[in-house]
């Protein structure tokens, strides 16, 4: 367990921007891939569901931040329509090459991609009911996840993450599954990196008390991960 006592400070393959052609259509299918088949979609919605106790006819504007693919946006979609839920949804990522393939496998859907520096003035100006950061905190270091939080809370955003959790059997089992699906070794390498770069529950316990925030609900999900909500401030919730 030492080994995964302290988070990794390694760069995925992923980080870099200049990934592009079908090594990153690749890893992004396979991203969905995981999504699908380890219940990414379903926390997604369910803590969707818990922060939106609200009526259904009400416009909510949805931001993904390091959308990649699109495939979470497009499921949340799908989902909207079937169970008449008002969403407009926008995803933001920084791999240009990335919203295009978004763009694309999103055609004929009223989803807009933006490409992004989510530490740029354009990023920041965007306004958005919910925020949803869907395996994506986990490359940023402490410092800047707490100033992500910061801004969310501070713009009255609702704050919904679904991200790894940091333990030998999260890890071992991304072993099993990436084996058994074939998947490439940009995937394999970045899945058990980034289980490495991912949290425990008192890792988002102190970012969250860092960013001032005393109203969330952390909850663990299968398979190995937290579900983390922040309410708007018109909302309550409790703390776990």
């Amino acid at each position: 367990m030492l080994y995964f006592k302290t988070r990794s400070a390694e760069p995925e393959i992923l980080d870099d921007f200049a990934l592009e052609g079908q090594d990153l259509r690749q890893n992004l299918r396979e991203l969905e891939r995981v999504n699908r088949h380890l219940g990414g979609y379903r926390i997604v919605r369910d803590g969707l569901c818990k922060l939106l106790e609200l009526d259904r006819d009400k416009p909510i504007r949805l931001i993904d931040v390091g959308c990649g693919g699109g495939d979470t946006l497009r499921y949340l979609y799908r989902w909207s329509e079937r169970n008449t839920w008002c969403l407009h949804l926008c995803g933001v990522d920084a791999n240009h090459k990335a919203i295009a393939f978004a763009r694309e496998q999103s055609q004929g859907l009223p989803i807009h991609y933006y490409v992004f520096d989510v530490f740029s003035g354009e990023f920041t100006a965007l306004e958005a009911d919910v925020v949803s950061l869907n395996l994506f905190l986990h490359h940023f270091k402490e410092e800047e996840i707490v100033l992500f939080l910061k801004h969310f809370h501070a713009a009255n955003t609702a704050i919904l993450i679904n991200d790894l959790q940091r333990s030998k059997m999260a890890y071992q089992l991304f072993r099993l599954v990436s084996r058994l699906l074939g998947f490439s070794h940009i995937s394999r390498h970045d899945g058990k990196l980034s289980v490495k770069k991912s949290f425990t529950r008192k890792d988002w316990q102190r970012m969250l008390k860092k960013a001032g925030i005393t109203h969330f609900s952390i909850t663990w999900k299968w398979a190995f991960r937290y579900l983390v909500l922040v309410p708007a401030r018109n909302i309550t919730s409790s703390k776990t």
